[in-house]
């Protein structure tokens, strides 16, 4: 009599540890399946920030012109909207969006300028008249006025235009290159 329990008992442990292990190497299955889809998949994501009224499109692989506009006048007020106060943390955030590539040029012209700032306690701003944007090419050329204040004592204006380059890598667009261009005469 124990020993027809003991086998139906064994029996139906086989059972449940079979079944088990059916269901954990169907779930690593399907989770591996799940990893290399996601891993493949194109997925566009829209964004519509609170201060646009347009939808911004872009994707592992590409970026559309507005969100390429709305991200050259972010870099552009990194770049030119600085005092001798704040010039640090702007850079500081802006070296966060430069390509690996880049990163030195960059990083030597920005602490060059960095000293240049705060020893002539140097405010600019920027104020944007035109602005072309190219996403084959992946660069924005921005026209406008730059305003340089002088400590308290001068100041000047004068017109200029500057050429933000980038690369679009995993998802993320990076900073290139931003020179000042020449106006066509």
């Amino acid at each position: 009599m124990n020993l027809k329990f003991y086998n139906e008992s064994f029996s139906g442990a086989v059972r449940q540890r079979n079944l088990f292990l059916l269901t954990t190497l169907t779930s690593l299955a399907l989770n591996v399946i799940l990893g290399f889809a996601i891993l493949h998949i194109n997925q566009q994501v829209v964004i519509i920030p609170a201060n646009l009224d347009q939808k911004l499109n872009y994707s592992n692989r590409h970026v559309d012109n507005q969100y390429l506009e709305m991200m050259s006048k972010y870099f552009i007020s990194q770049l030119l909207e600085k005092t001798s106060s704040n010039i640090r943390q702007k850079h500081h955030t802006l070296l966060q969006y430069v390509s690996g590539s880049s990163y030195q040029k960059i990083a030597n012209h920005l602490a060059e300028e960095e000293s240049k700032y705060i020893e002539l306690n140097l405010s600019t701003h920027f104020e944007i008249k035109e602005m072309f944007v190219n996403v084959d090419k992946m660069t924005a050329t921005i026209k406008g006025i730059i305003h340089s204040y002088f400590g308290k004592s001068g100041s000047s204006k004068d017109l200029a235009n500057y050429q933000i380059t980038y690369e679009f890598n995993n998802g993320r667009l990076l900073l290139c290159g931003f020179t000042k261009i020449e106006a066509p005469k």
